[in-house]
């Protein structure tokens, strides 16, 4: 869990870089930032979880968003004005911010909560994979407000 809590490091790096493109309007470059992502993660994880077992399968996740974000990096060209006063942003944008979060952090947690619970209830494994399979289908209707999100993210973060 150690090794794995530098994983916020790199994809903080690349979700940095990610949302730089989106805000410049270049959709192609963040279409192949994911591509290339989600390329350089399966061909990791499966070279090393196949050498290295589980340790591969560590490094894997580690390195794909910063070998990502070194990828792509030179094609931001980042101008520096020092002329421009930074405005810090309304209260109303933080609340936004943390009740969001919040949320988040809930709606995933009751998600693996549900399947501890019902793991400690049935006694039946069989039973369990079977609800587990179950709930996936209504789980997986998530993908649909994302979407709208995902459209409108240079919208929202412009205004």
């Amino acid at each position: 869990l150690i090794i794995l809590a530098f994983l916020l490091f790199g994809l903080f790096l690349l979700e940095s870089l990610k949302t730089q493109f989106r805000i410049l309007h270049k959709n192609k470059t963040f279409a192949y930032i994911e591509i290339s992502y989600n390329v350089i993660l399966f061909v990791l994880v499966f070279v090393g979880s196949y050498f290295l077992k589980e340790k591969g399968y560590i490094f894997a996740m580690l390195l794909a968003p910063v070998l990502t974000f070194i990828l792509y990096f030179d094609k931001l060209k980042i101008k520096w004005k020092p002329d421009i006063s930074f405005i810090p942003p309304k209260m109303s944008f933080w609340k936004y911010s943390v009740f969001s979060s919040m949320s988040n952090v809930a709606t995933q947690l009751l998600l693996v909560l549900d399947i501890i619970l019902i793991g400690n209830l049935m006694n039946n494994p069989e039973m369990i994979t079977i609800y587990r399979y179950v709930s996936l289908i209504p789980i997986s209707f998530i993908f649909i407000p994302r979407v709208f999100l995902t459209t409108d993210f240079v919208m929202l973060t412009q205004n």
